[in-house]
């Protein structure tokens, strides 16, 4: 370990990236904490709790045990956002208007518990992983055609 290693307390892994030795996908300090997946299921959450800890379990290897409690948050609040919905659907269109600014907001608090976890697009990207780029048709058909001319540039030079 070098100098500048030591202080900051971390060291060069396997693929040179300063505390990124990855293992199965997971940095060292998320090697030592247990994952999500490892973790019961807490039996208080609802049916939309539960399926969103299953998610986050299967689909955020980042998240570990010292995230639980924005976890647990995030799964009440997917609870309380699927019980307002159903009430709102069962009052058939007879809502007040708190009812629905009240919606708007558990919307927000749980897209704000999601983002703290990194499980929204805006929060990777800020953190700078699972940014995707997706390529379309036109892309696609434009390598196509630059290397088609560039195999025949090659035949001219021959």
């Amino acid at each position: 370990m070098t100098a500048r290693h030591a202080m900051r307390g971390t060291r060069s892994g396997k693929d040179g990236v300063t505390g990124n030795s990855k293992r199965d996908g997971r940095t060292d300090i998320q090697q030592q904490l247990r994952s999500i997946a490892d973790l019961d299921i807490p039996e208080d959450l609802g049916e939309a709790g539960r399926a969103l800890w299953e998610n986050v379990a299967h689909a955020a290897p980042w998240v570990a045990e010292t995230d639980v409690s924005m976890l647990i948050l995030a799964c009440e609040l997917a609870d309380l956002r699927r019980l307002t919905r159903a009430a709102i659907t069962r009052a058939d269109g007879d809502v007040s208007g708190t009812v629905l600014r009240a919606a708007g907001d558990q919307d927000a608090r749980y897209l704000r518990a999601l983002a703290e976890l990194g499980l929204t697009p805006a929060a990777r990207t800020a953190q700078g992983v699972g940014v995707v780029k997706i390529a379309g048709k036109l892309d696609s058909f434009r390598r196509a055609k630059d290397d088609h001319l560039d195999i025949l540039h090659d035949d001219e030079d021959e």
